[in-house]
């Protein structure tokens, strides 16, 4: 899947300074900027580019006891492009193909994206106060989310990168690296803190989003899937949790 992954970053595309090691617990200093070179012209590219208007036009809200709206209008039209965009790519297809294979899932492909719609977008809530429907499993794992004083989610380098162009992250290091495939960082976003959590680094948004897909999706329970990244084992941790269309994705990421 990689190897064929045309859209993921070259060696010279990110620049990335990991920074010292820090302590897990406890909020550290901040230090120079995780990225310090991104190649924008990366961004041009359909699965960048769909991806970043969902961003853009604002349309998840980001704490989590604020009431999202409902999937309609200019919304629905950002999603429907963004499914329609990445599921037509070569990567999402072979691991369409690996489910079915591998008897996962039944071999229709209309239903499955259906139920991927689902899957990603159902909507749910992670307000303890006041069971707010305000997160999906995309929004959770794609964009990021505030929940009471910290950050919940954020598992994507592009947002991470577009959030920290603003000026709106404050990088603290980092408690372990594997290469530049992935690490868990300690960070700021608007002064709400990420303890320690991380993302991909030098893959393209899709096959964030198949590795994912097919690392969760099969399997209604919690659940722990092995990969292999450029010579580097990878754990792909996944949750799920009952929402309105059933079972939803709670969260999904790389450890």
């Amino acid at each position: 899947m990689r190897e064929i992954d045309f859209d993921k970053p070259s060696q010279d595309d990110l620049v990335i300074s990991w920074g010292k090691t820090i302590d897990k617990y406890g909020k550290e200093e901040q230090q120079e900027p995780l990225f310090k070179y991104v190649n924008e012209s990366l961004f041009e590219k359909p699965v960048y580019k769909v991806l970043i208007e969902i961003y853009n036009n604002s349309v998840f809200k980001t704490p989590v006891c604020t009431k999202d709206v409902a999937i309609e209008g200019k919304k629905k039209e950002l999603i429907d492009n963004f499914i329609n965009v990445y599921t037509g790519m070569p990567v999402f297809k072979l691991g369409y193909n690996f489910l079915v294979e591998n008897n996962l899932i039944k071999d229709d492909y209309n239903a499955f994206i259906d139920e991927l719609y689902h899957f990603w977008f159902g909507m749910y809530s992670r307000c303890h106060r006041t069971h707010t429907q305000g997160s999906s499993g995309w929004e959770h794992v794609f964009s990021g989310e505030w929940k009471e004083d910290i950050i919940d989610g954020h598992h994507n380098w592009i947002r991470y990168y577009l959030l920290q162009k603003e000026g709106r992250i404050k990088y603290h290091g980092h408690t372990k690296v594997k290469g530049n495939v992935t690490g868990d960082i300690q960070y700021t976003w608007d002064g709400y803190l990420k303890e320690v959590g991380g993302f991909f680094m030098n893959t393209s948004p899709i096959f964030d989003f198949t590795v994912f897909t097919i690392c969760s999706l099969p399997q209604y329970g919690n659940s722990d899937c092995n990969i292999k990244v450029d010579g580097y084992d990878i754990k792909i941790v996944s949750f799920h949790q009952k929402c309105d269309d059933g079972i939803c994705l709670s969260t999904c990421y790389p450890s």
